[in-house]
C-alpha cells in the first residue's frame, strides 16, 4: 500500500510549489461560525460511501468502507494506527481526489473556449472576451447600479438553463472537492473580482481587472487567446485551489485524529474509529431507518450537537473542522 504513494509524486511536487500561497486562505477558511451540515455536504458523504451505486447508503456499506479504511491505515502504521499511519492513508486518499477533479476541471476548459469562441474560428478575440465579460456582469447587476453586491437580488434563471422536474432524482456530486470560484454567480464573482475586498465589485474595476486578465494570458500578444493559453491561465488558477484545498484538509485530518482519540493515547483502535463513524452515520440518518437517503431531512445544528461526542465538541472549534470530523 504504501509503495501506491509512488505514483503521487510528481502531482504532489506540482501542488508543493503553490503551498506557501495557499496558507493564508486555508488559515481563513477554519475562521467561518459553526452551522448545521448542508446538501453540499451530504452529497459529498453518499457519493464517498456509496458502494452498488444506488444513491443512498446503508449502515452496512458505510460499516465496511469504515473497515477497509481502517485496515488501509494499519499497513502504514504496522498494524499500529499513530498521527502518521492516519495522515499517510488520508493523504493518499486526497491527492487521488484531487488529481481527479482537477482532471475533470480541465477538461471543461474546452467548452468553455468553444463558448467563448463565438465565430469558431479556434480562437478568442478580444471583442469576444469584452461581449461574454459584459454579458456576465449585466447578469449579475440586477439593480442595475454598476455594481455586483449583495443588494444585487437573485438574477432569473438563464433561459438556456435546464430545469429539473419533481420526478428526477438528484444525483450525488462526486467532484465537490475541488471546486473553482465561477462568474456565474454572485459570490463567484466576488472571489475573483473583489480585490480590494469590500464586499462589492464595480463595473470600472470589473473592466481593468478583465483586461489585464486577457493581456496575461495572451503570453503571444497577438491579441487573440488560443486554446494552449486559454487552459494555461486556467491550470495556474486551478493548481492554486488545488494547494489551498491540499494545505486546509491535510491540517484537519491532524485536528480530526485528535477528535477520534477518544483516550488520548496517541492511538486509534478500531473500536474508536468505528464508534466515531457510527455517529456520523447517525448524524445524517435523520428518520433512524439505518439508510442516509437524498430524501431524507438534513440534521439540525441540535441533531449535530446531540451526536458529536465531547471530545470532538472540543476539536470542531469551526464549520470546517466539523464537516472533516464528518469523514
Amino acid at each position: 500500500m504504501p509503495n501506491q504513494k509512488i505514483a503521487l509524486t510528481l502531482f504532489l511536487t506540482l501542488s508543493s510549489i503553490y503551498l506557501q500561497a495557499a496558507e493564508p486562505k486555508a488559515a481563513k477558511s477554519q475562521q467561518q461560525p459553526a452551522h448545521a451540515p448542508g446538501q453540499a455536504a451530504k452529497l459529498s458523504f453518499i457519493a464517498e460511501f456509496d458502494q452498488n451505486g444506488d444513491n443512498q447508503v446503508s449502515r452496512a456499506e458505510f460499516t465496511q468502507s469504515r473497515s477497509q479504511r481502517f485496515a488501509s491505515m494499519q499497513q502504514y502504521g504496522a498494524g499500529n494506527v499513530d498521527v502518521q499511519a492516519y495522515q499517510a492513508e488520508y493523504t493518499e486518499r486526497l491527492d487521488r481526489q484531487l488529481a481527479q477533479d482537477r482532471a475533470g476541471q480541465l477538461k471543461q476548459t474546452v467548452v468553455r473556449f468553444a463558448a467563448l469562441d463565438k465565430n469558431q474560428d479556434k480562437r478568442i478575440s478580444r471583442a469576444e472576451y469584452d461581449a461574454s465579460g459584459e454579458r456576465g456582469f449585466a447578469f449579475l447587476d440586477t439593480n442595475q447600479d454598476g455594481l455586483l453586491n449583495q443588494a444585487d437580488p437573485n438574477p432569473k434563471p438563464r433561459a438556456s438553463a435546464p430545469t429539473r422536474t419533481a420526478a428526477e432524482p438528484v444525483r450525488p456530486a462526486t467532484n465537490l472537492m475541488l471546486q473553482m470560484p465561477t462568474s456565474h454567480d454572485l459570490s463567484g464573482m466576488l472571489a475573483i473580482y473583489d480585490q480590494n475586498n469590500d464586499g462589492a465589485v464595480s463595473q470600472a474595476e470589473y473592466r481593468a481587472q478583465r483586461a489585464q486578465s486577457f493581456a496575461n494570458t495572451d503570453t503571444d500578444q497577438n491579441g487573440h487567446l488560443s486554446p494552449q493559453e486559454y487552459r494555461n491561465e486556467f491550470m495556474d488558477r486551478l493548481d492554486r485551489q488545488v494547494a489551498t484545498v491540499r494545505s486546509a484538509r491535510l491540517k484537519q485530518a491532524a485536528v480530526r485524529l485528535q477528535a477520534l482519540d477518544s483516550n488520548q493515547d496517541q492511538q486509534l483502535s478500531a473500536g474508536e474509529y468505528q464508534q466515531a463513524g457510527q455517529a456520523t452515520f447517525a448524524r445524517w440518518d435523520s428518520d433512524q431507518d439505518a439508510v442516509v437517503t437524498l430524501q431524507e431531512p438534513l440534521p439540525s445544528v441540535e441533531q449535530t450537537a446531540t451526536t458529536l461526542s465531547g471530545a470532538e465538541m472540543r476539536q470542531a472549534t469551526s464549520a470546517a473542522d466539523k464537516s472533516a470530523i464528518m469523514k
